[in-house]
C-alpha cells in the first residue's frame, strides 16, 4: 500500500434527518463528532437516490448503477458493475466494511 494516500471513509446512515443535525446547522449540538470530521472532509450534502429503501440505495452508491438496469432490487451487487470497494482494492487500498444491519 502506498503511504502517501489519503484515507477514505464512506459513512452512510439510514433514516437520519439533516434538519436535526448540528453539522448541517441545527442549533443544538446533536452531531459534534461529525462536525469535527466535516472540518477536514468532503461533504456531499446534495445527494439523491432512485430507490425507496436502504438495500438498493446502497447498491447505487457502491456500483453507480440504477436499480432496474441490472436485475432489479433483489440481486444485490451480483451482475452489476464493479463495486467502489473492488476498485479501491485494485488501486492498492485496504477496505473494511462495518454494518449494524443483519
Amino acid at each position: 500500500m502506498v503511504k502517501d494516500r489519503l484515507n477514505i471513509i464512506l459513512l452512510t446512515i439510514d433514516t437520519l434527518r439533516a434538519d436535526r443535525m448540528s453539522v448541517y446547522g441545527y442549533d443544538r449540538p446533536t452531531t459534534p463528532n461529525l462536525e469535527r470530521y466535516a472540518d477536514s472532509s468532503i461533504i456531499c450534502d446534495n445527494a439523491f437516490t432512485l430507490a425507496p429503501f436502504t438495500q438498493v440505495s446502497c447498491m447505487q452508491i457502491f456500483t453507480s448503477s440504477r436499480p432496474l438496469c441490472y436485475g432489479g432490487y433483489d440481486s444485490g451487487a451480483r451482475g452489476r458493475p464493479q463495486t467502489l470497494f473492488s476498485r479501491l482494492q485494485q488501486a492498492g487500498y485496504q477496505t473494511t466494511g462495518l454494518s449494524t444491519a443483519h
